[in-house]
């Protein structure tokens, strides 16, 4: 994994020491790869769910279906060889009820640990969370580079005779690993100048050229919307109005531009967006 060594030895390092382990971030960061990787080097046997695939009818038995058990007893009961990691990835639709059942789940069975991802972190006490951060945009070349020229000469693409465009095109990016692999689909047709400048007017051209059945990751403008779809109506509203600040605002301004009562009322709300 490119620039996620530290990352990846820091979240092994928190299953060791705890039981439950959840990877936030914002969307397109790269949750999702890091668990996976930190699932398969964790030495135990893992069970894995897709959380947002569920339809949330009966989230107990659709969870224990996608896990491969007939029913919530059977997987409470089941005495399989040695420790488990359950690994639940994409949480952030039923973060509630889902630490709900894994404290169950945890309390159940001892010899269980949980690696979930969500962009909103599941709240439970015993539990530990690992803020998942871009890559970064230091160095030269940086983390963000490198994974750029990875995924393009991966596409058959020559390694670039200017490292400084790329370097420019992911700072563009913000070093968002989702943007970066698909800005890098584009490299057969366009030189990385062209897609920084493409994409500042736009956003649909990350885009996958053959969209893959998990619609979220398909393109950036759907990585966004699953996140905007995701907040009530009072999140939402002040998301669209401090978004005309075109760089850090204040307290007072957000409060002022969301038409907020007082700033207080903006810490909750903004605190949420955050997370």
């Amino acid at each position: 994994m490119i620039g996620r060594e530290v990352e990846l030895a820091s979240v092994a390092e928190l299953l060791r020491a705890h039981r439950l382990v959840t990877i936030t971030g914002a969307g397109g960061v790269g949750k999702s790869t890091l668990a996976r990787t930190a699932a398969q080097q964790d030495g135990r046997s893992v069970l894995r769910a897709d959380v947002a695939s569920l339809r949330g009818d009966d989230l107990r038995e659709e969870l224990v279906g996608c896990l491969g058990f007939p029913s919530w007893d059977a997987l409470l009961s089941d005495d399989g060889p040695g420790p488990t990691l359950i690994f639940l990835d994409d949480c952030e639709r039923f973060a509630g009820p889902i630490a709900d059942l894994v404290l169950e789940l945890l309390e159940q069975r001892p010899d269980t640990a949980v690696l979930a991802t969500s962009r909103e972190p599941l709240d439970l006490t015993d539990g530990r969370v690992f803020v998942l951060r871009p890559l970064s945009l230091e160095g030269q070349p940086s983390e963000a580079a490198q994974l750029f020229v990875t995924y393009a000469t991966a596409r058959g693409q020559r390694p670039p005779e200017r490292w400084d465009d790329v370097e420019s095109l992911c700072r563009s990016l913000d070093g968002l690993p989702l943007a970066i692999e698909l800005a890098a689909g584009r490299a057969a047709v366009l030189t990385p100048s062209e897609i920084r400048d493409s994409v500042e007017t736009r956003l649909d051209l990350l885009s996958r050229a053959r969209p893959r059945t998990d619609d979220r990751r398909s393109s950036l403008d759907a990585t966004i919307a699953w996140s905007v779809d995701l907040l009530d109506d009072t999140a939402r509203s002040v998301l669209e109005a401090v978004s005309v600040c075109a760089g850090p605002f204040t307290l007072d301004l957000a409060a002022d531009v969301a038409g907020l009562p007082s700033p207080a009322h903006a810490v909750p709300v903004l605190q949420s967006l955050l997370t």
